[in-house]
């Protein structure tokens, strides 16, 4: 019997050689190979290996037996990263949609609800 604690697989798999030097003061991600171009254009950067780095992950990362090119890949996936301040420059930009989204669905109920003359009480909070 284990006694190692259970925790959630590693979502990006990166050896952590190449996590430090190359995702550090960075987010990484997965990307699926048809969407490069859009996340080019949204700031996401191809992480490019160098031949050696290629050679020391090659084996972990033959899929259907095609060697990847200099780019870290899962099958139709490769590895982007965007600089941490612009990901969370990003990442505020997305709430505060969500936010106005969701204004917008509380006065739309609230609005309806008066209509058929009842009450909605809501404590919805901003995310920060």
């Amino acid at each position: 019997m284990s006694t190692t604690p259970w925790k959630p697989a590693d979502k990006l798999n990166i050896p952590d050689t190449l996590r430090k030097k190359y995702l550090s003061g960075y987010r990484g991600r997965f990307v699926r190979t048809a969407n490069v171009y859009t996340k080019l254009q949204e700031g996401w950067q191809k992480v490019d290996l160098t031949s050696e780095e290629v050679k020391l992950i090659q084996s972990m990362t033959m899929e259907h037996g095609t060697p990847m090119g200099s780019h870290l890949q899962r099958g139709e996936l490769i590895l982007m990263r965007m600089p941490e301040e612009m990901a969370k420059s990003r990442q505020k930009y997305f709430e505060e949609l969500t936010n106005i989204g969701v204004q917008g669905q509380i006065s739309e109920s609230a609005k309806e609800a008066a209509k058929s003359g009842n009450t909605v009480y809501s404590e919805f909070k901003e995310s920060k």
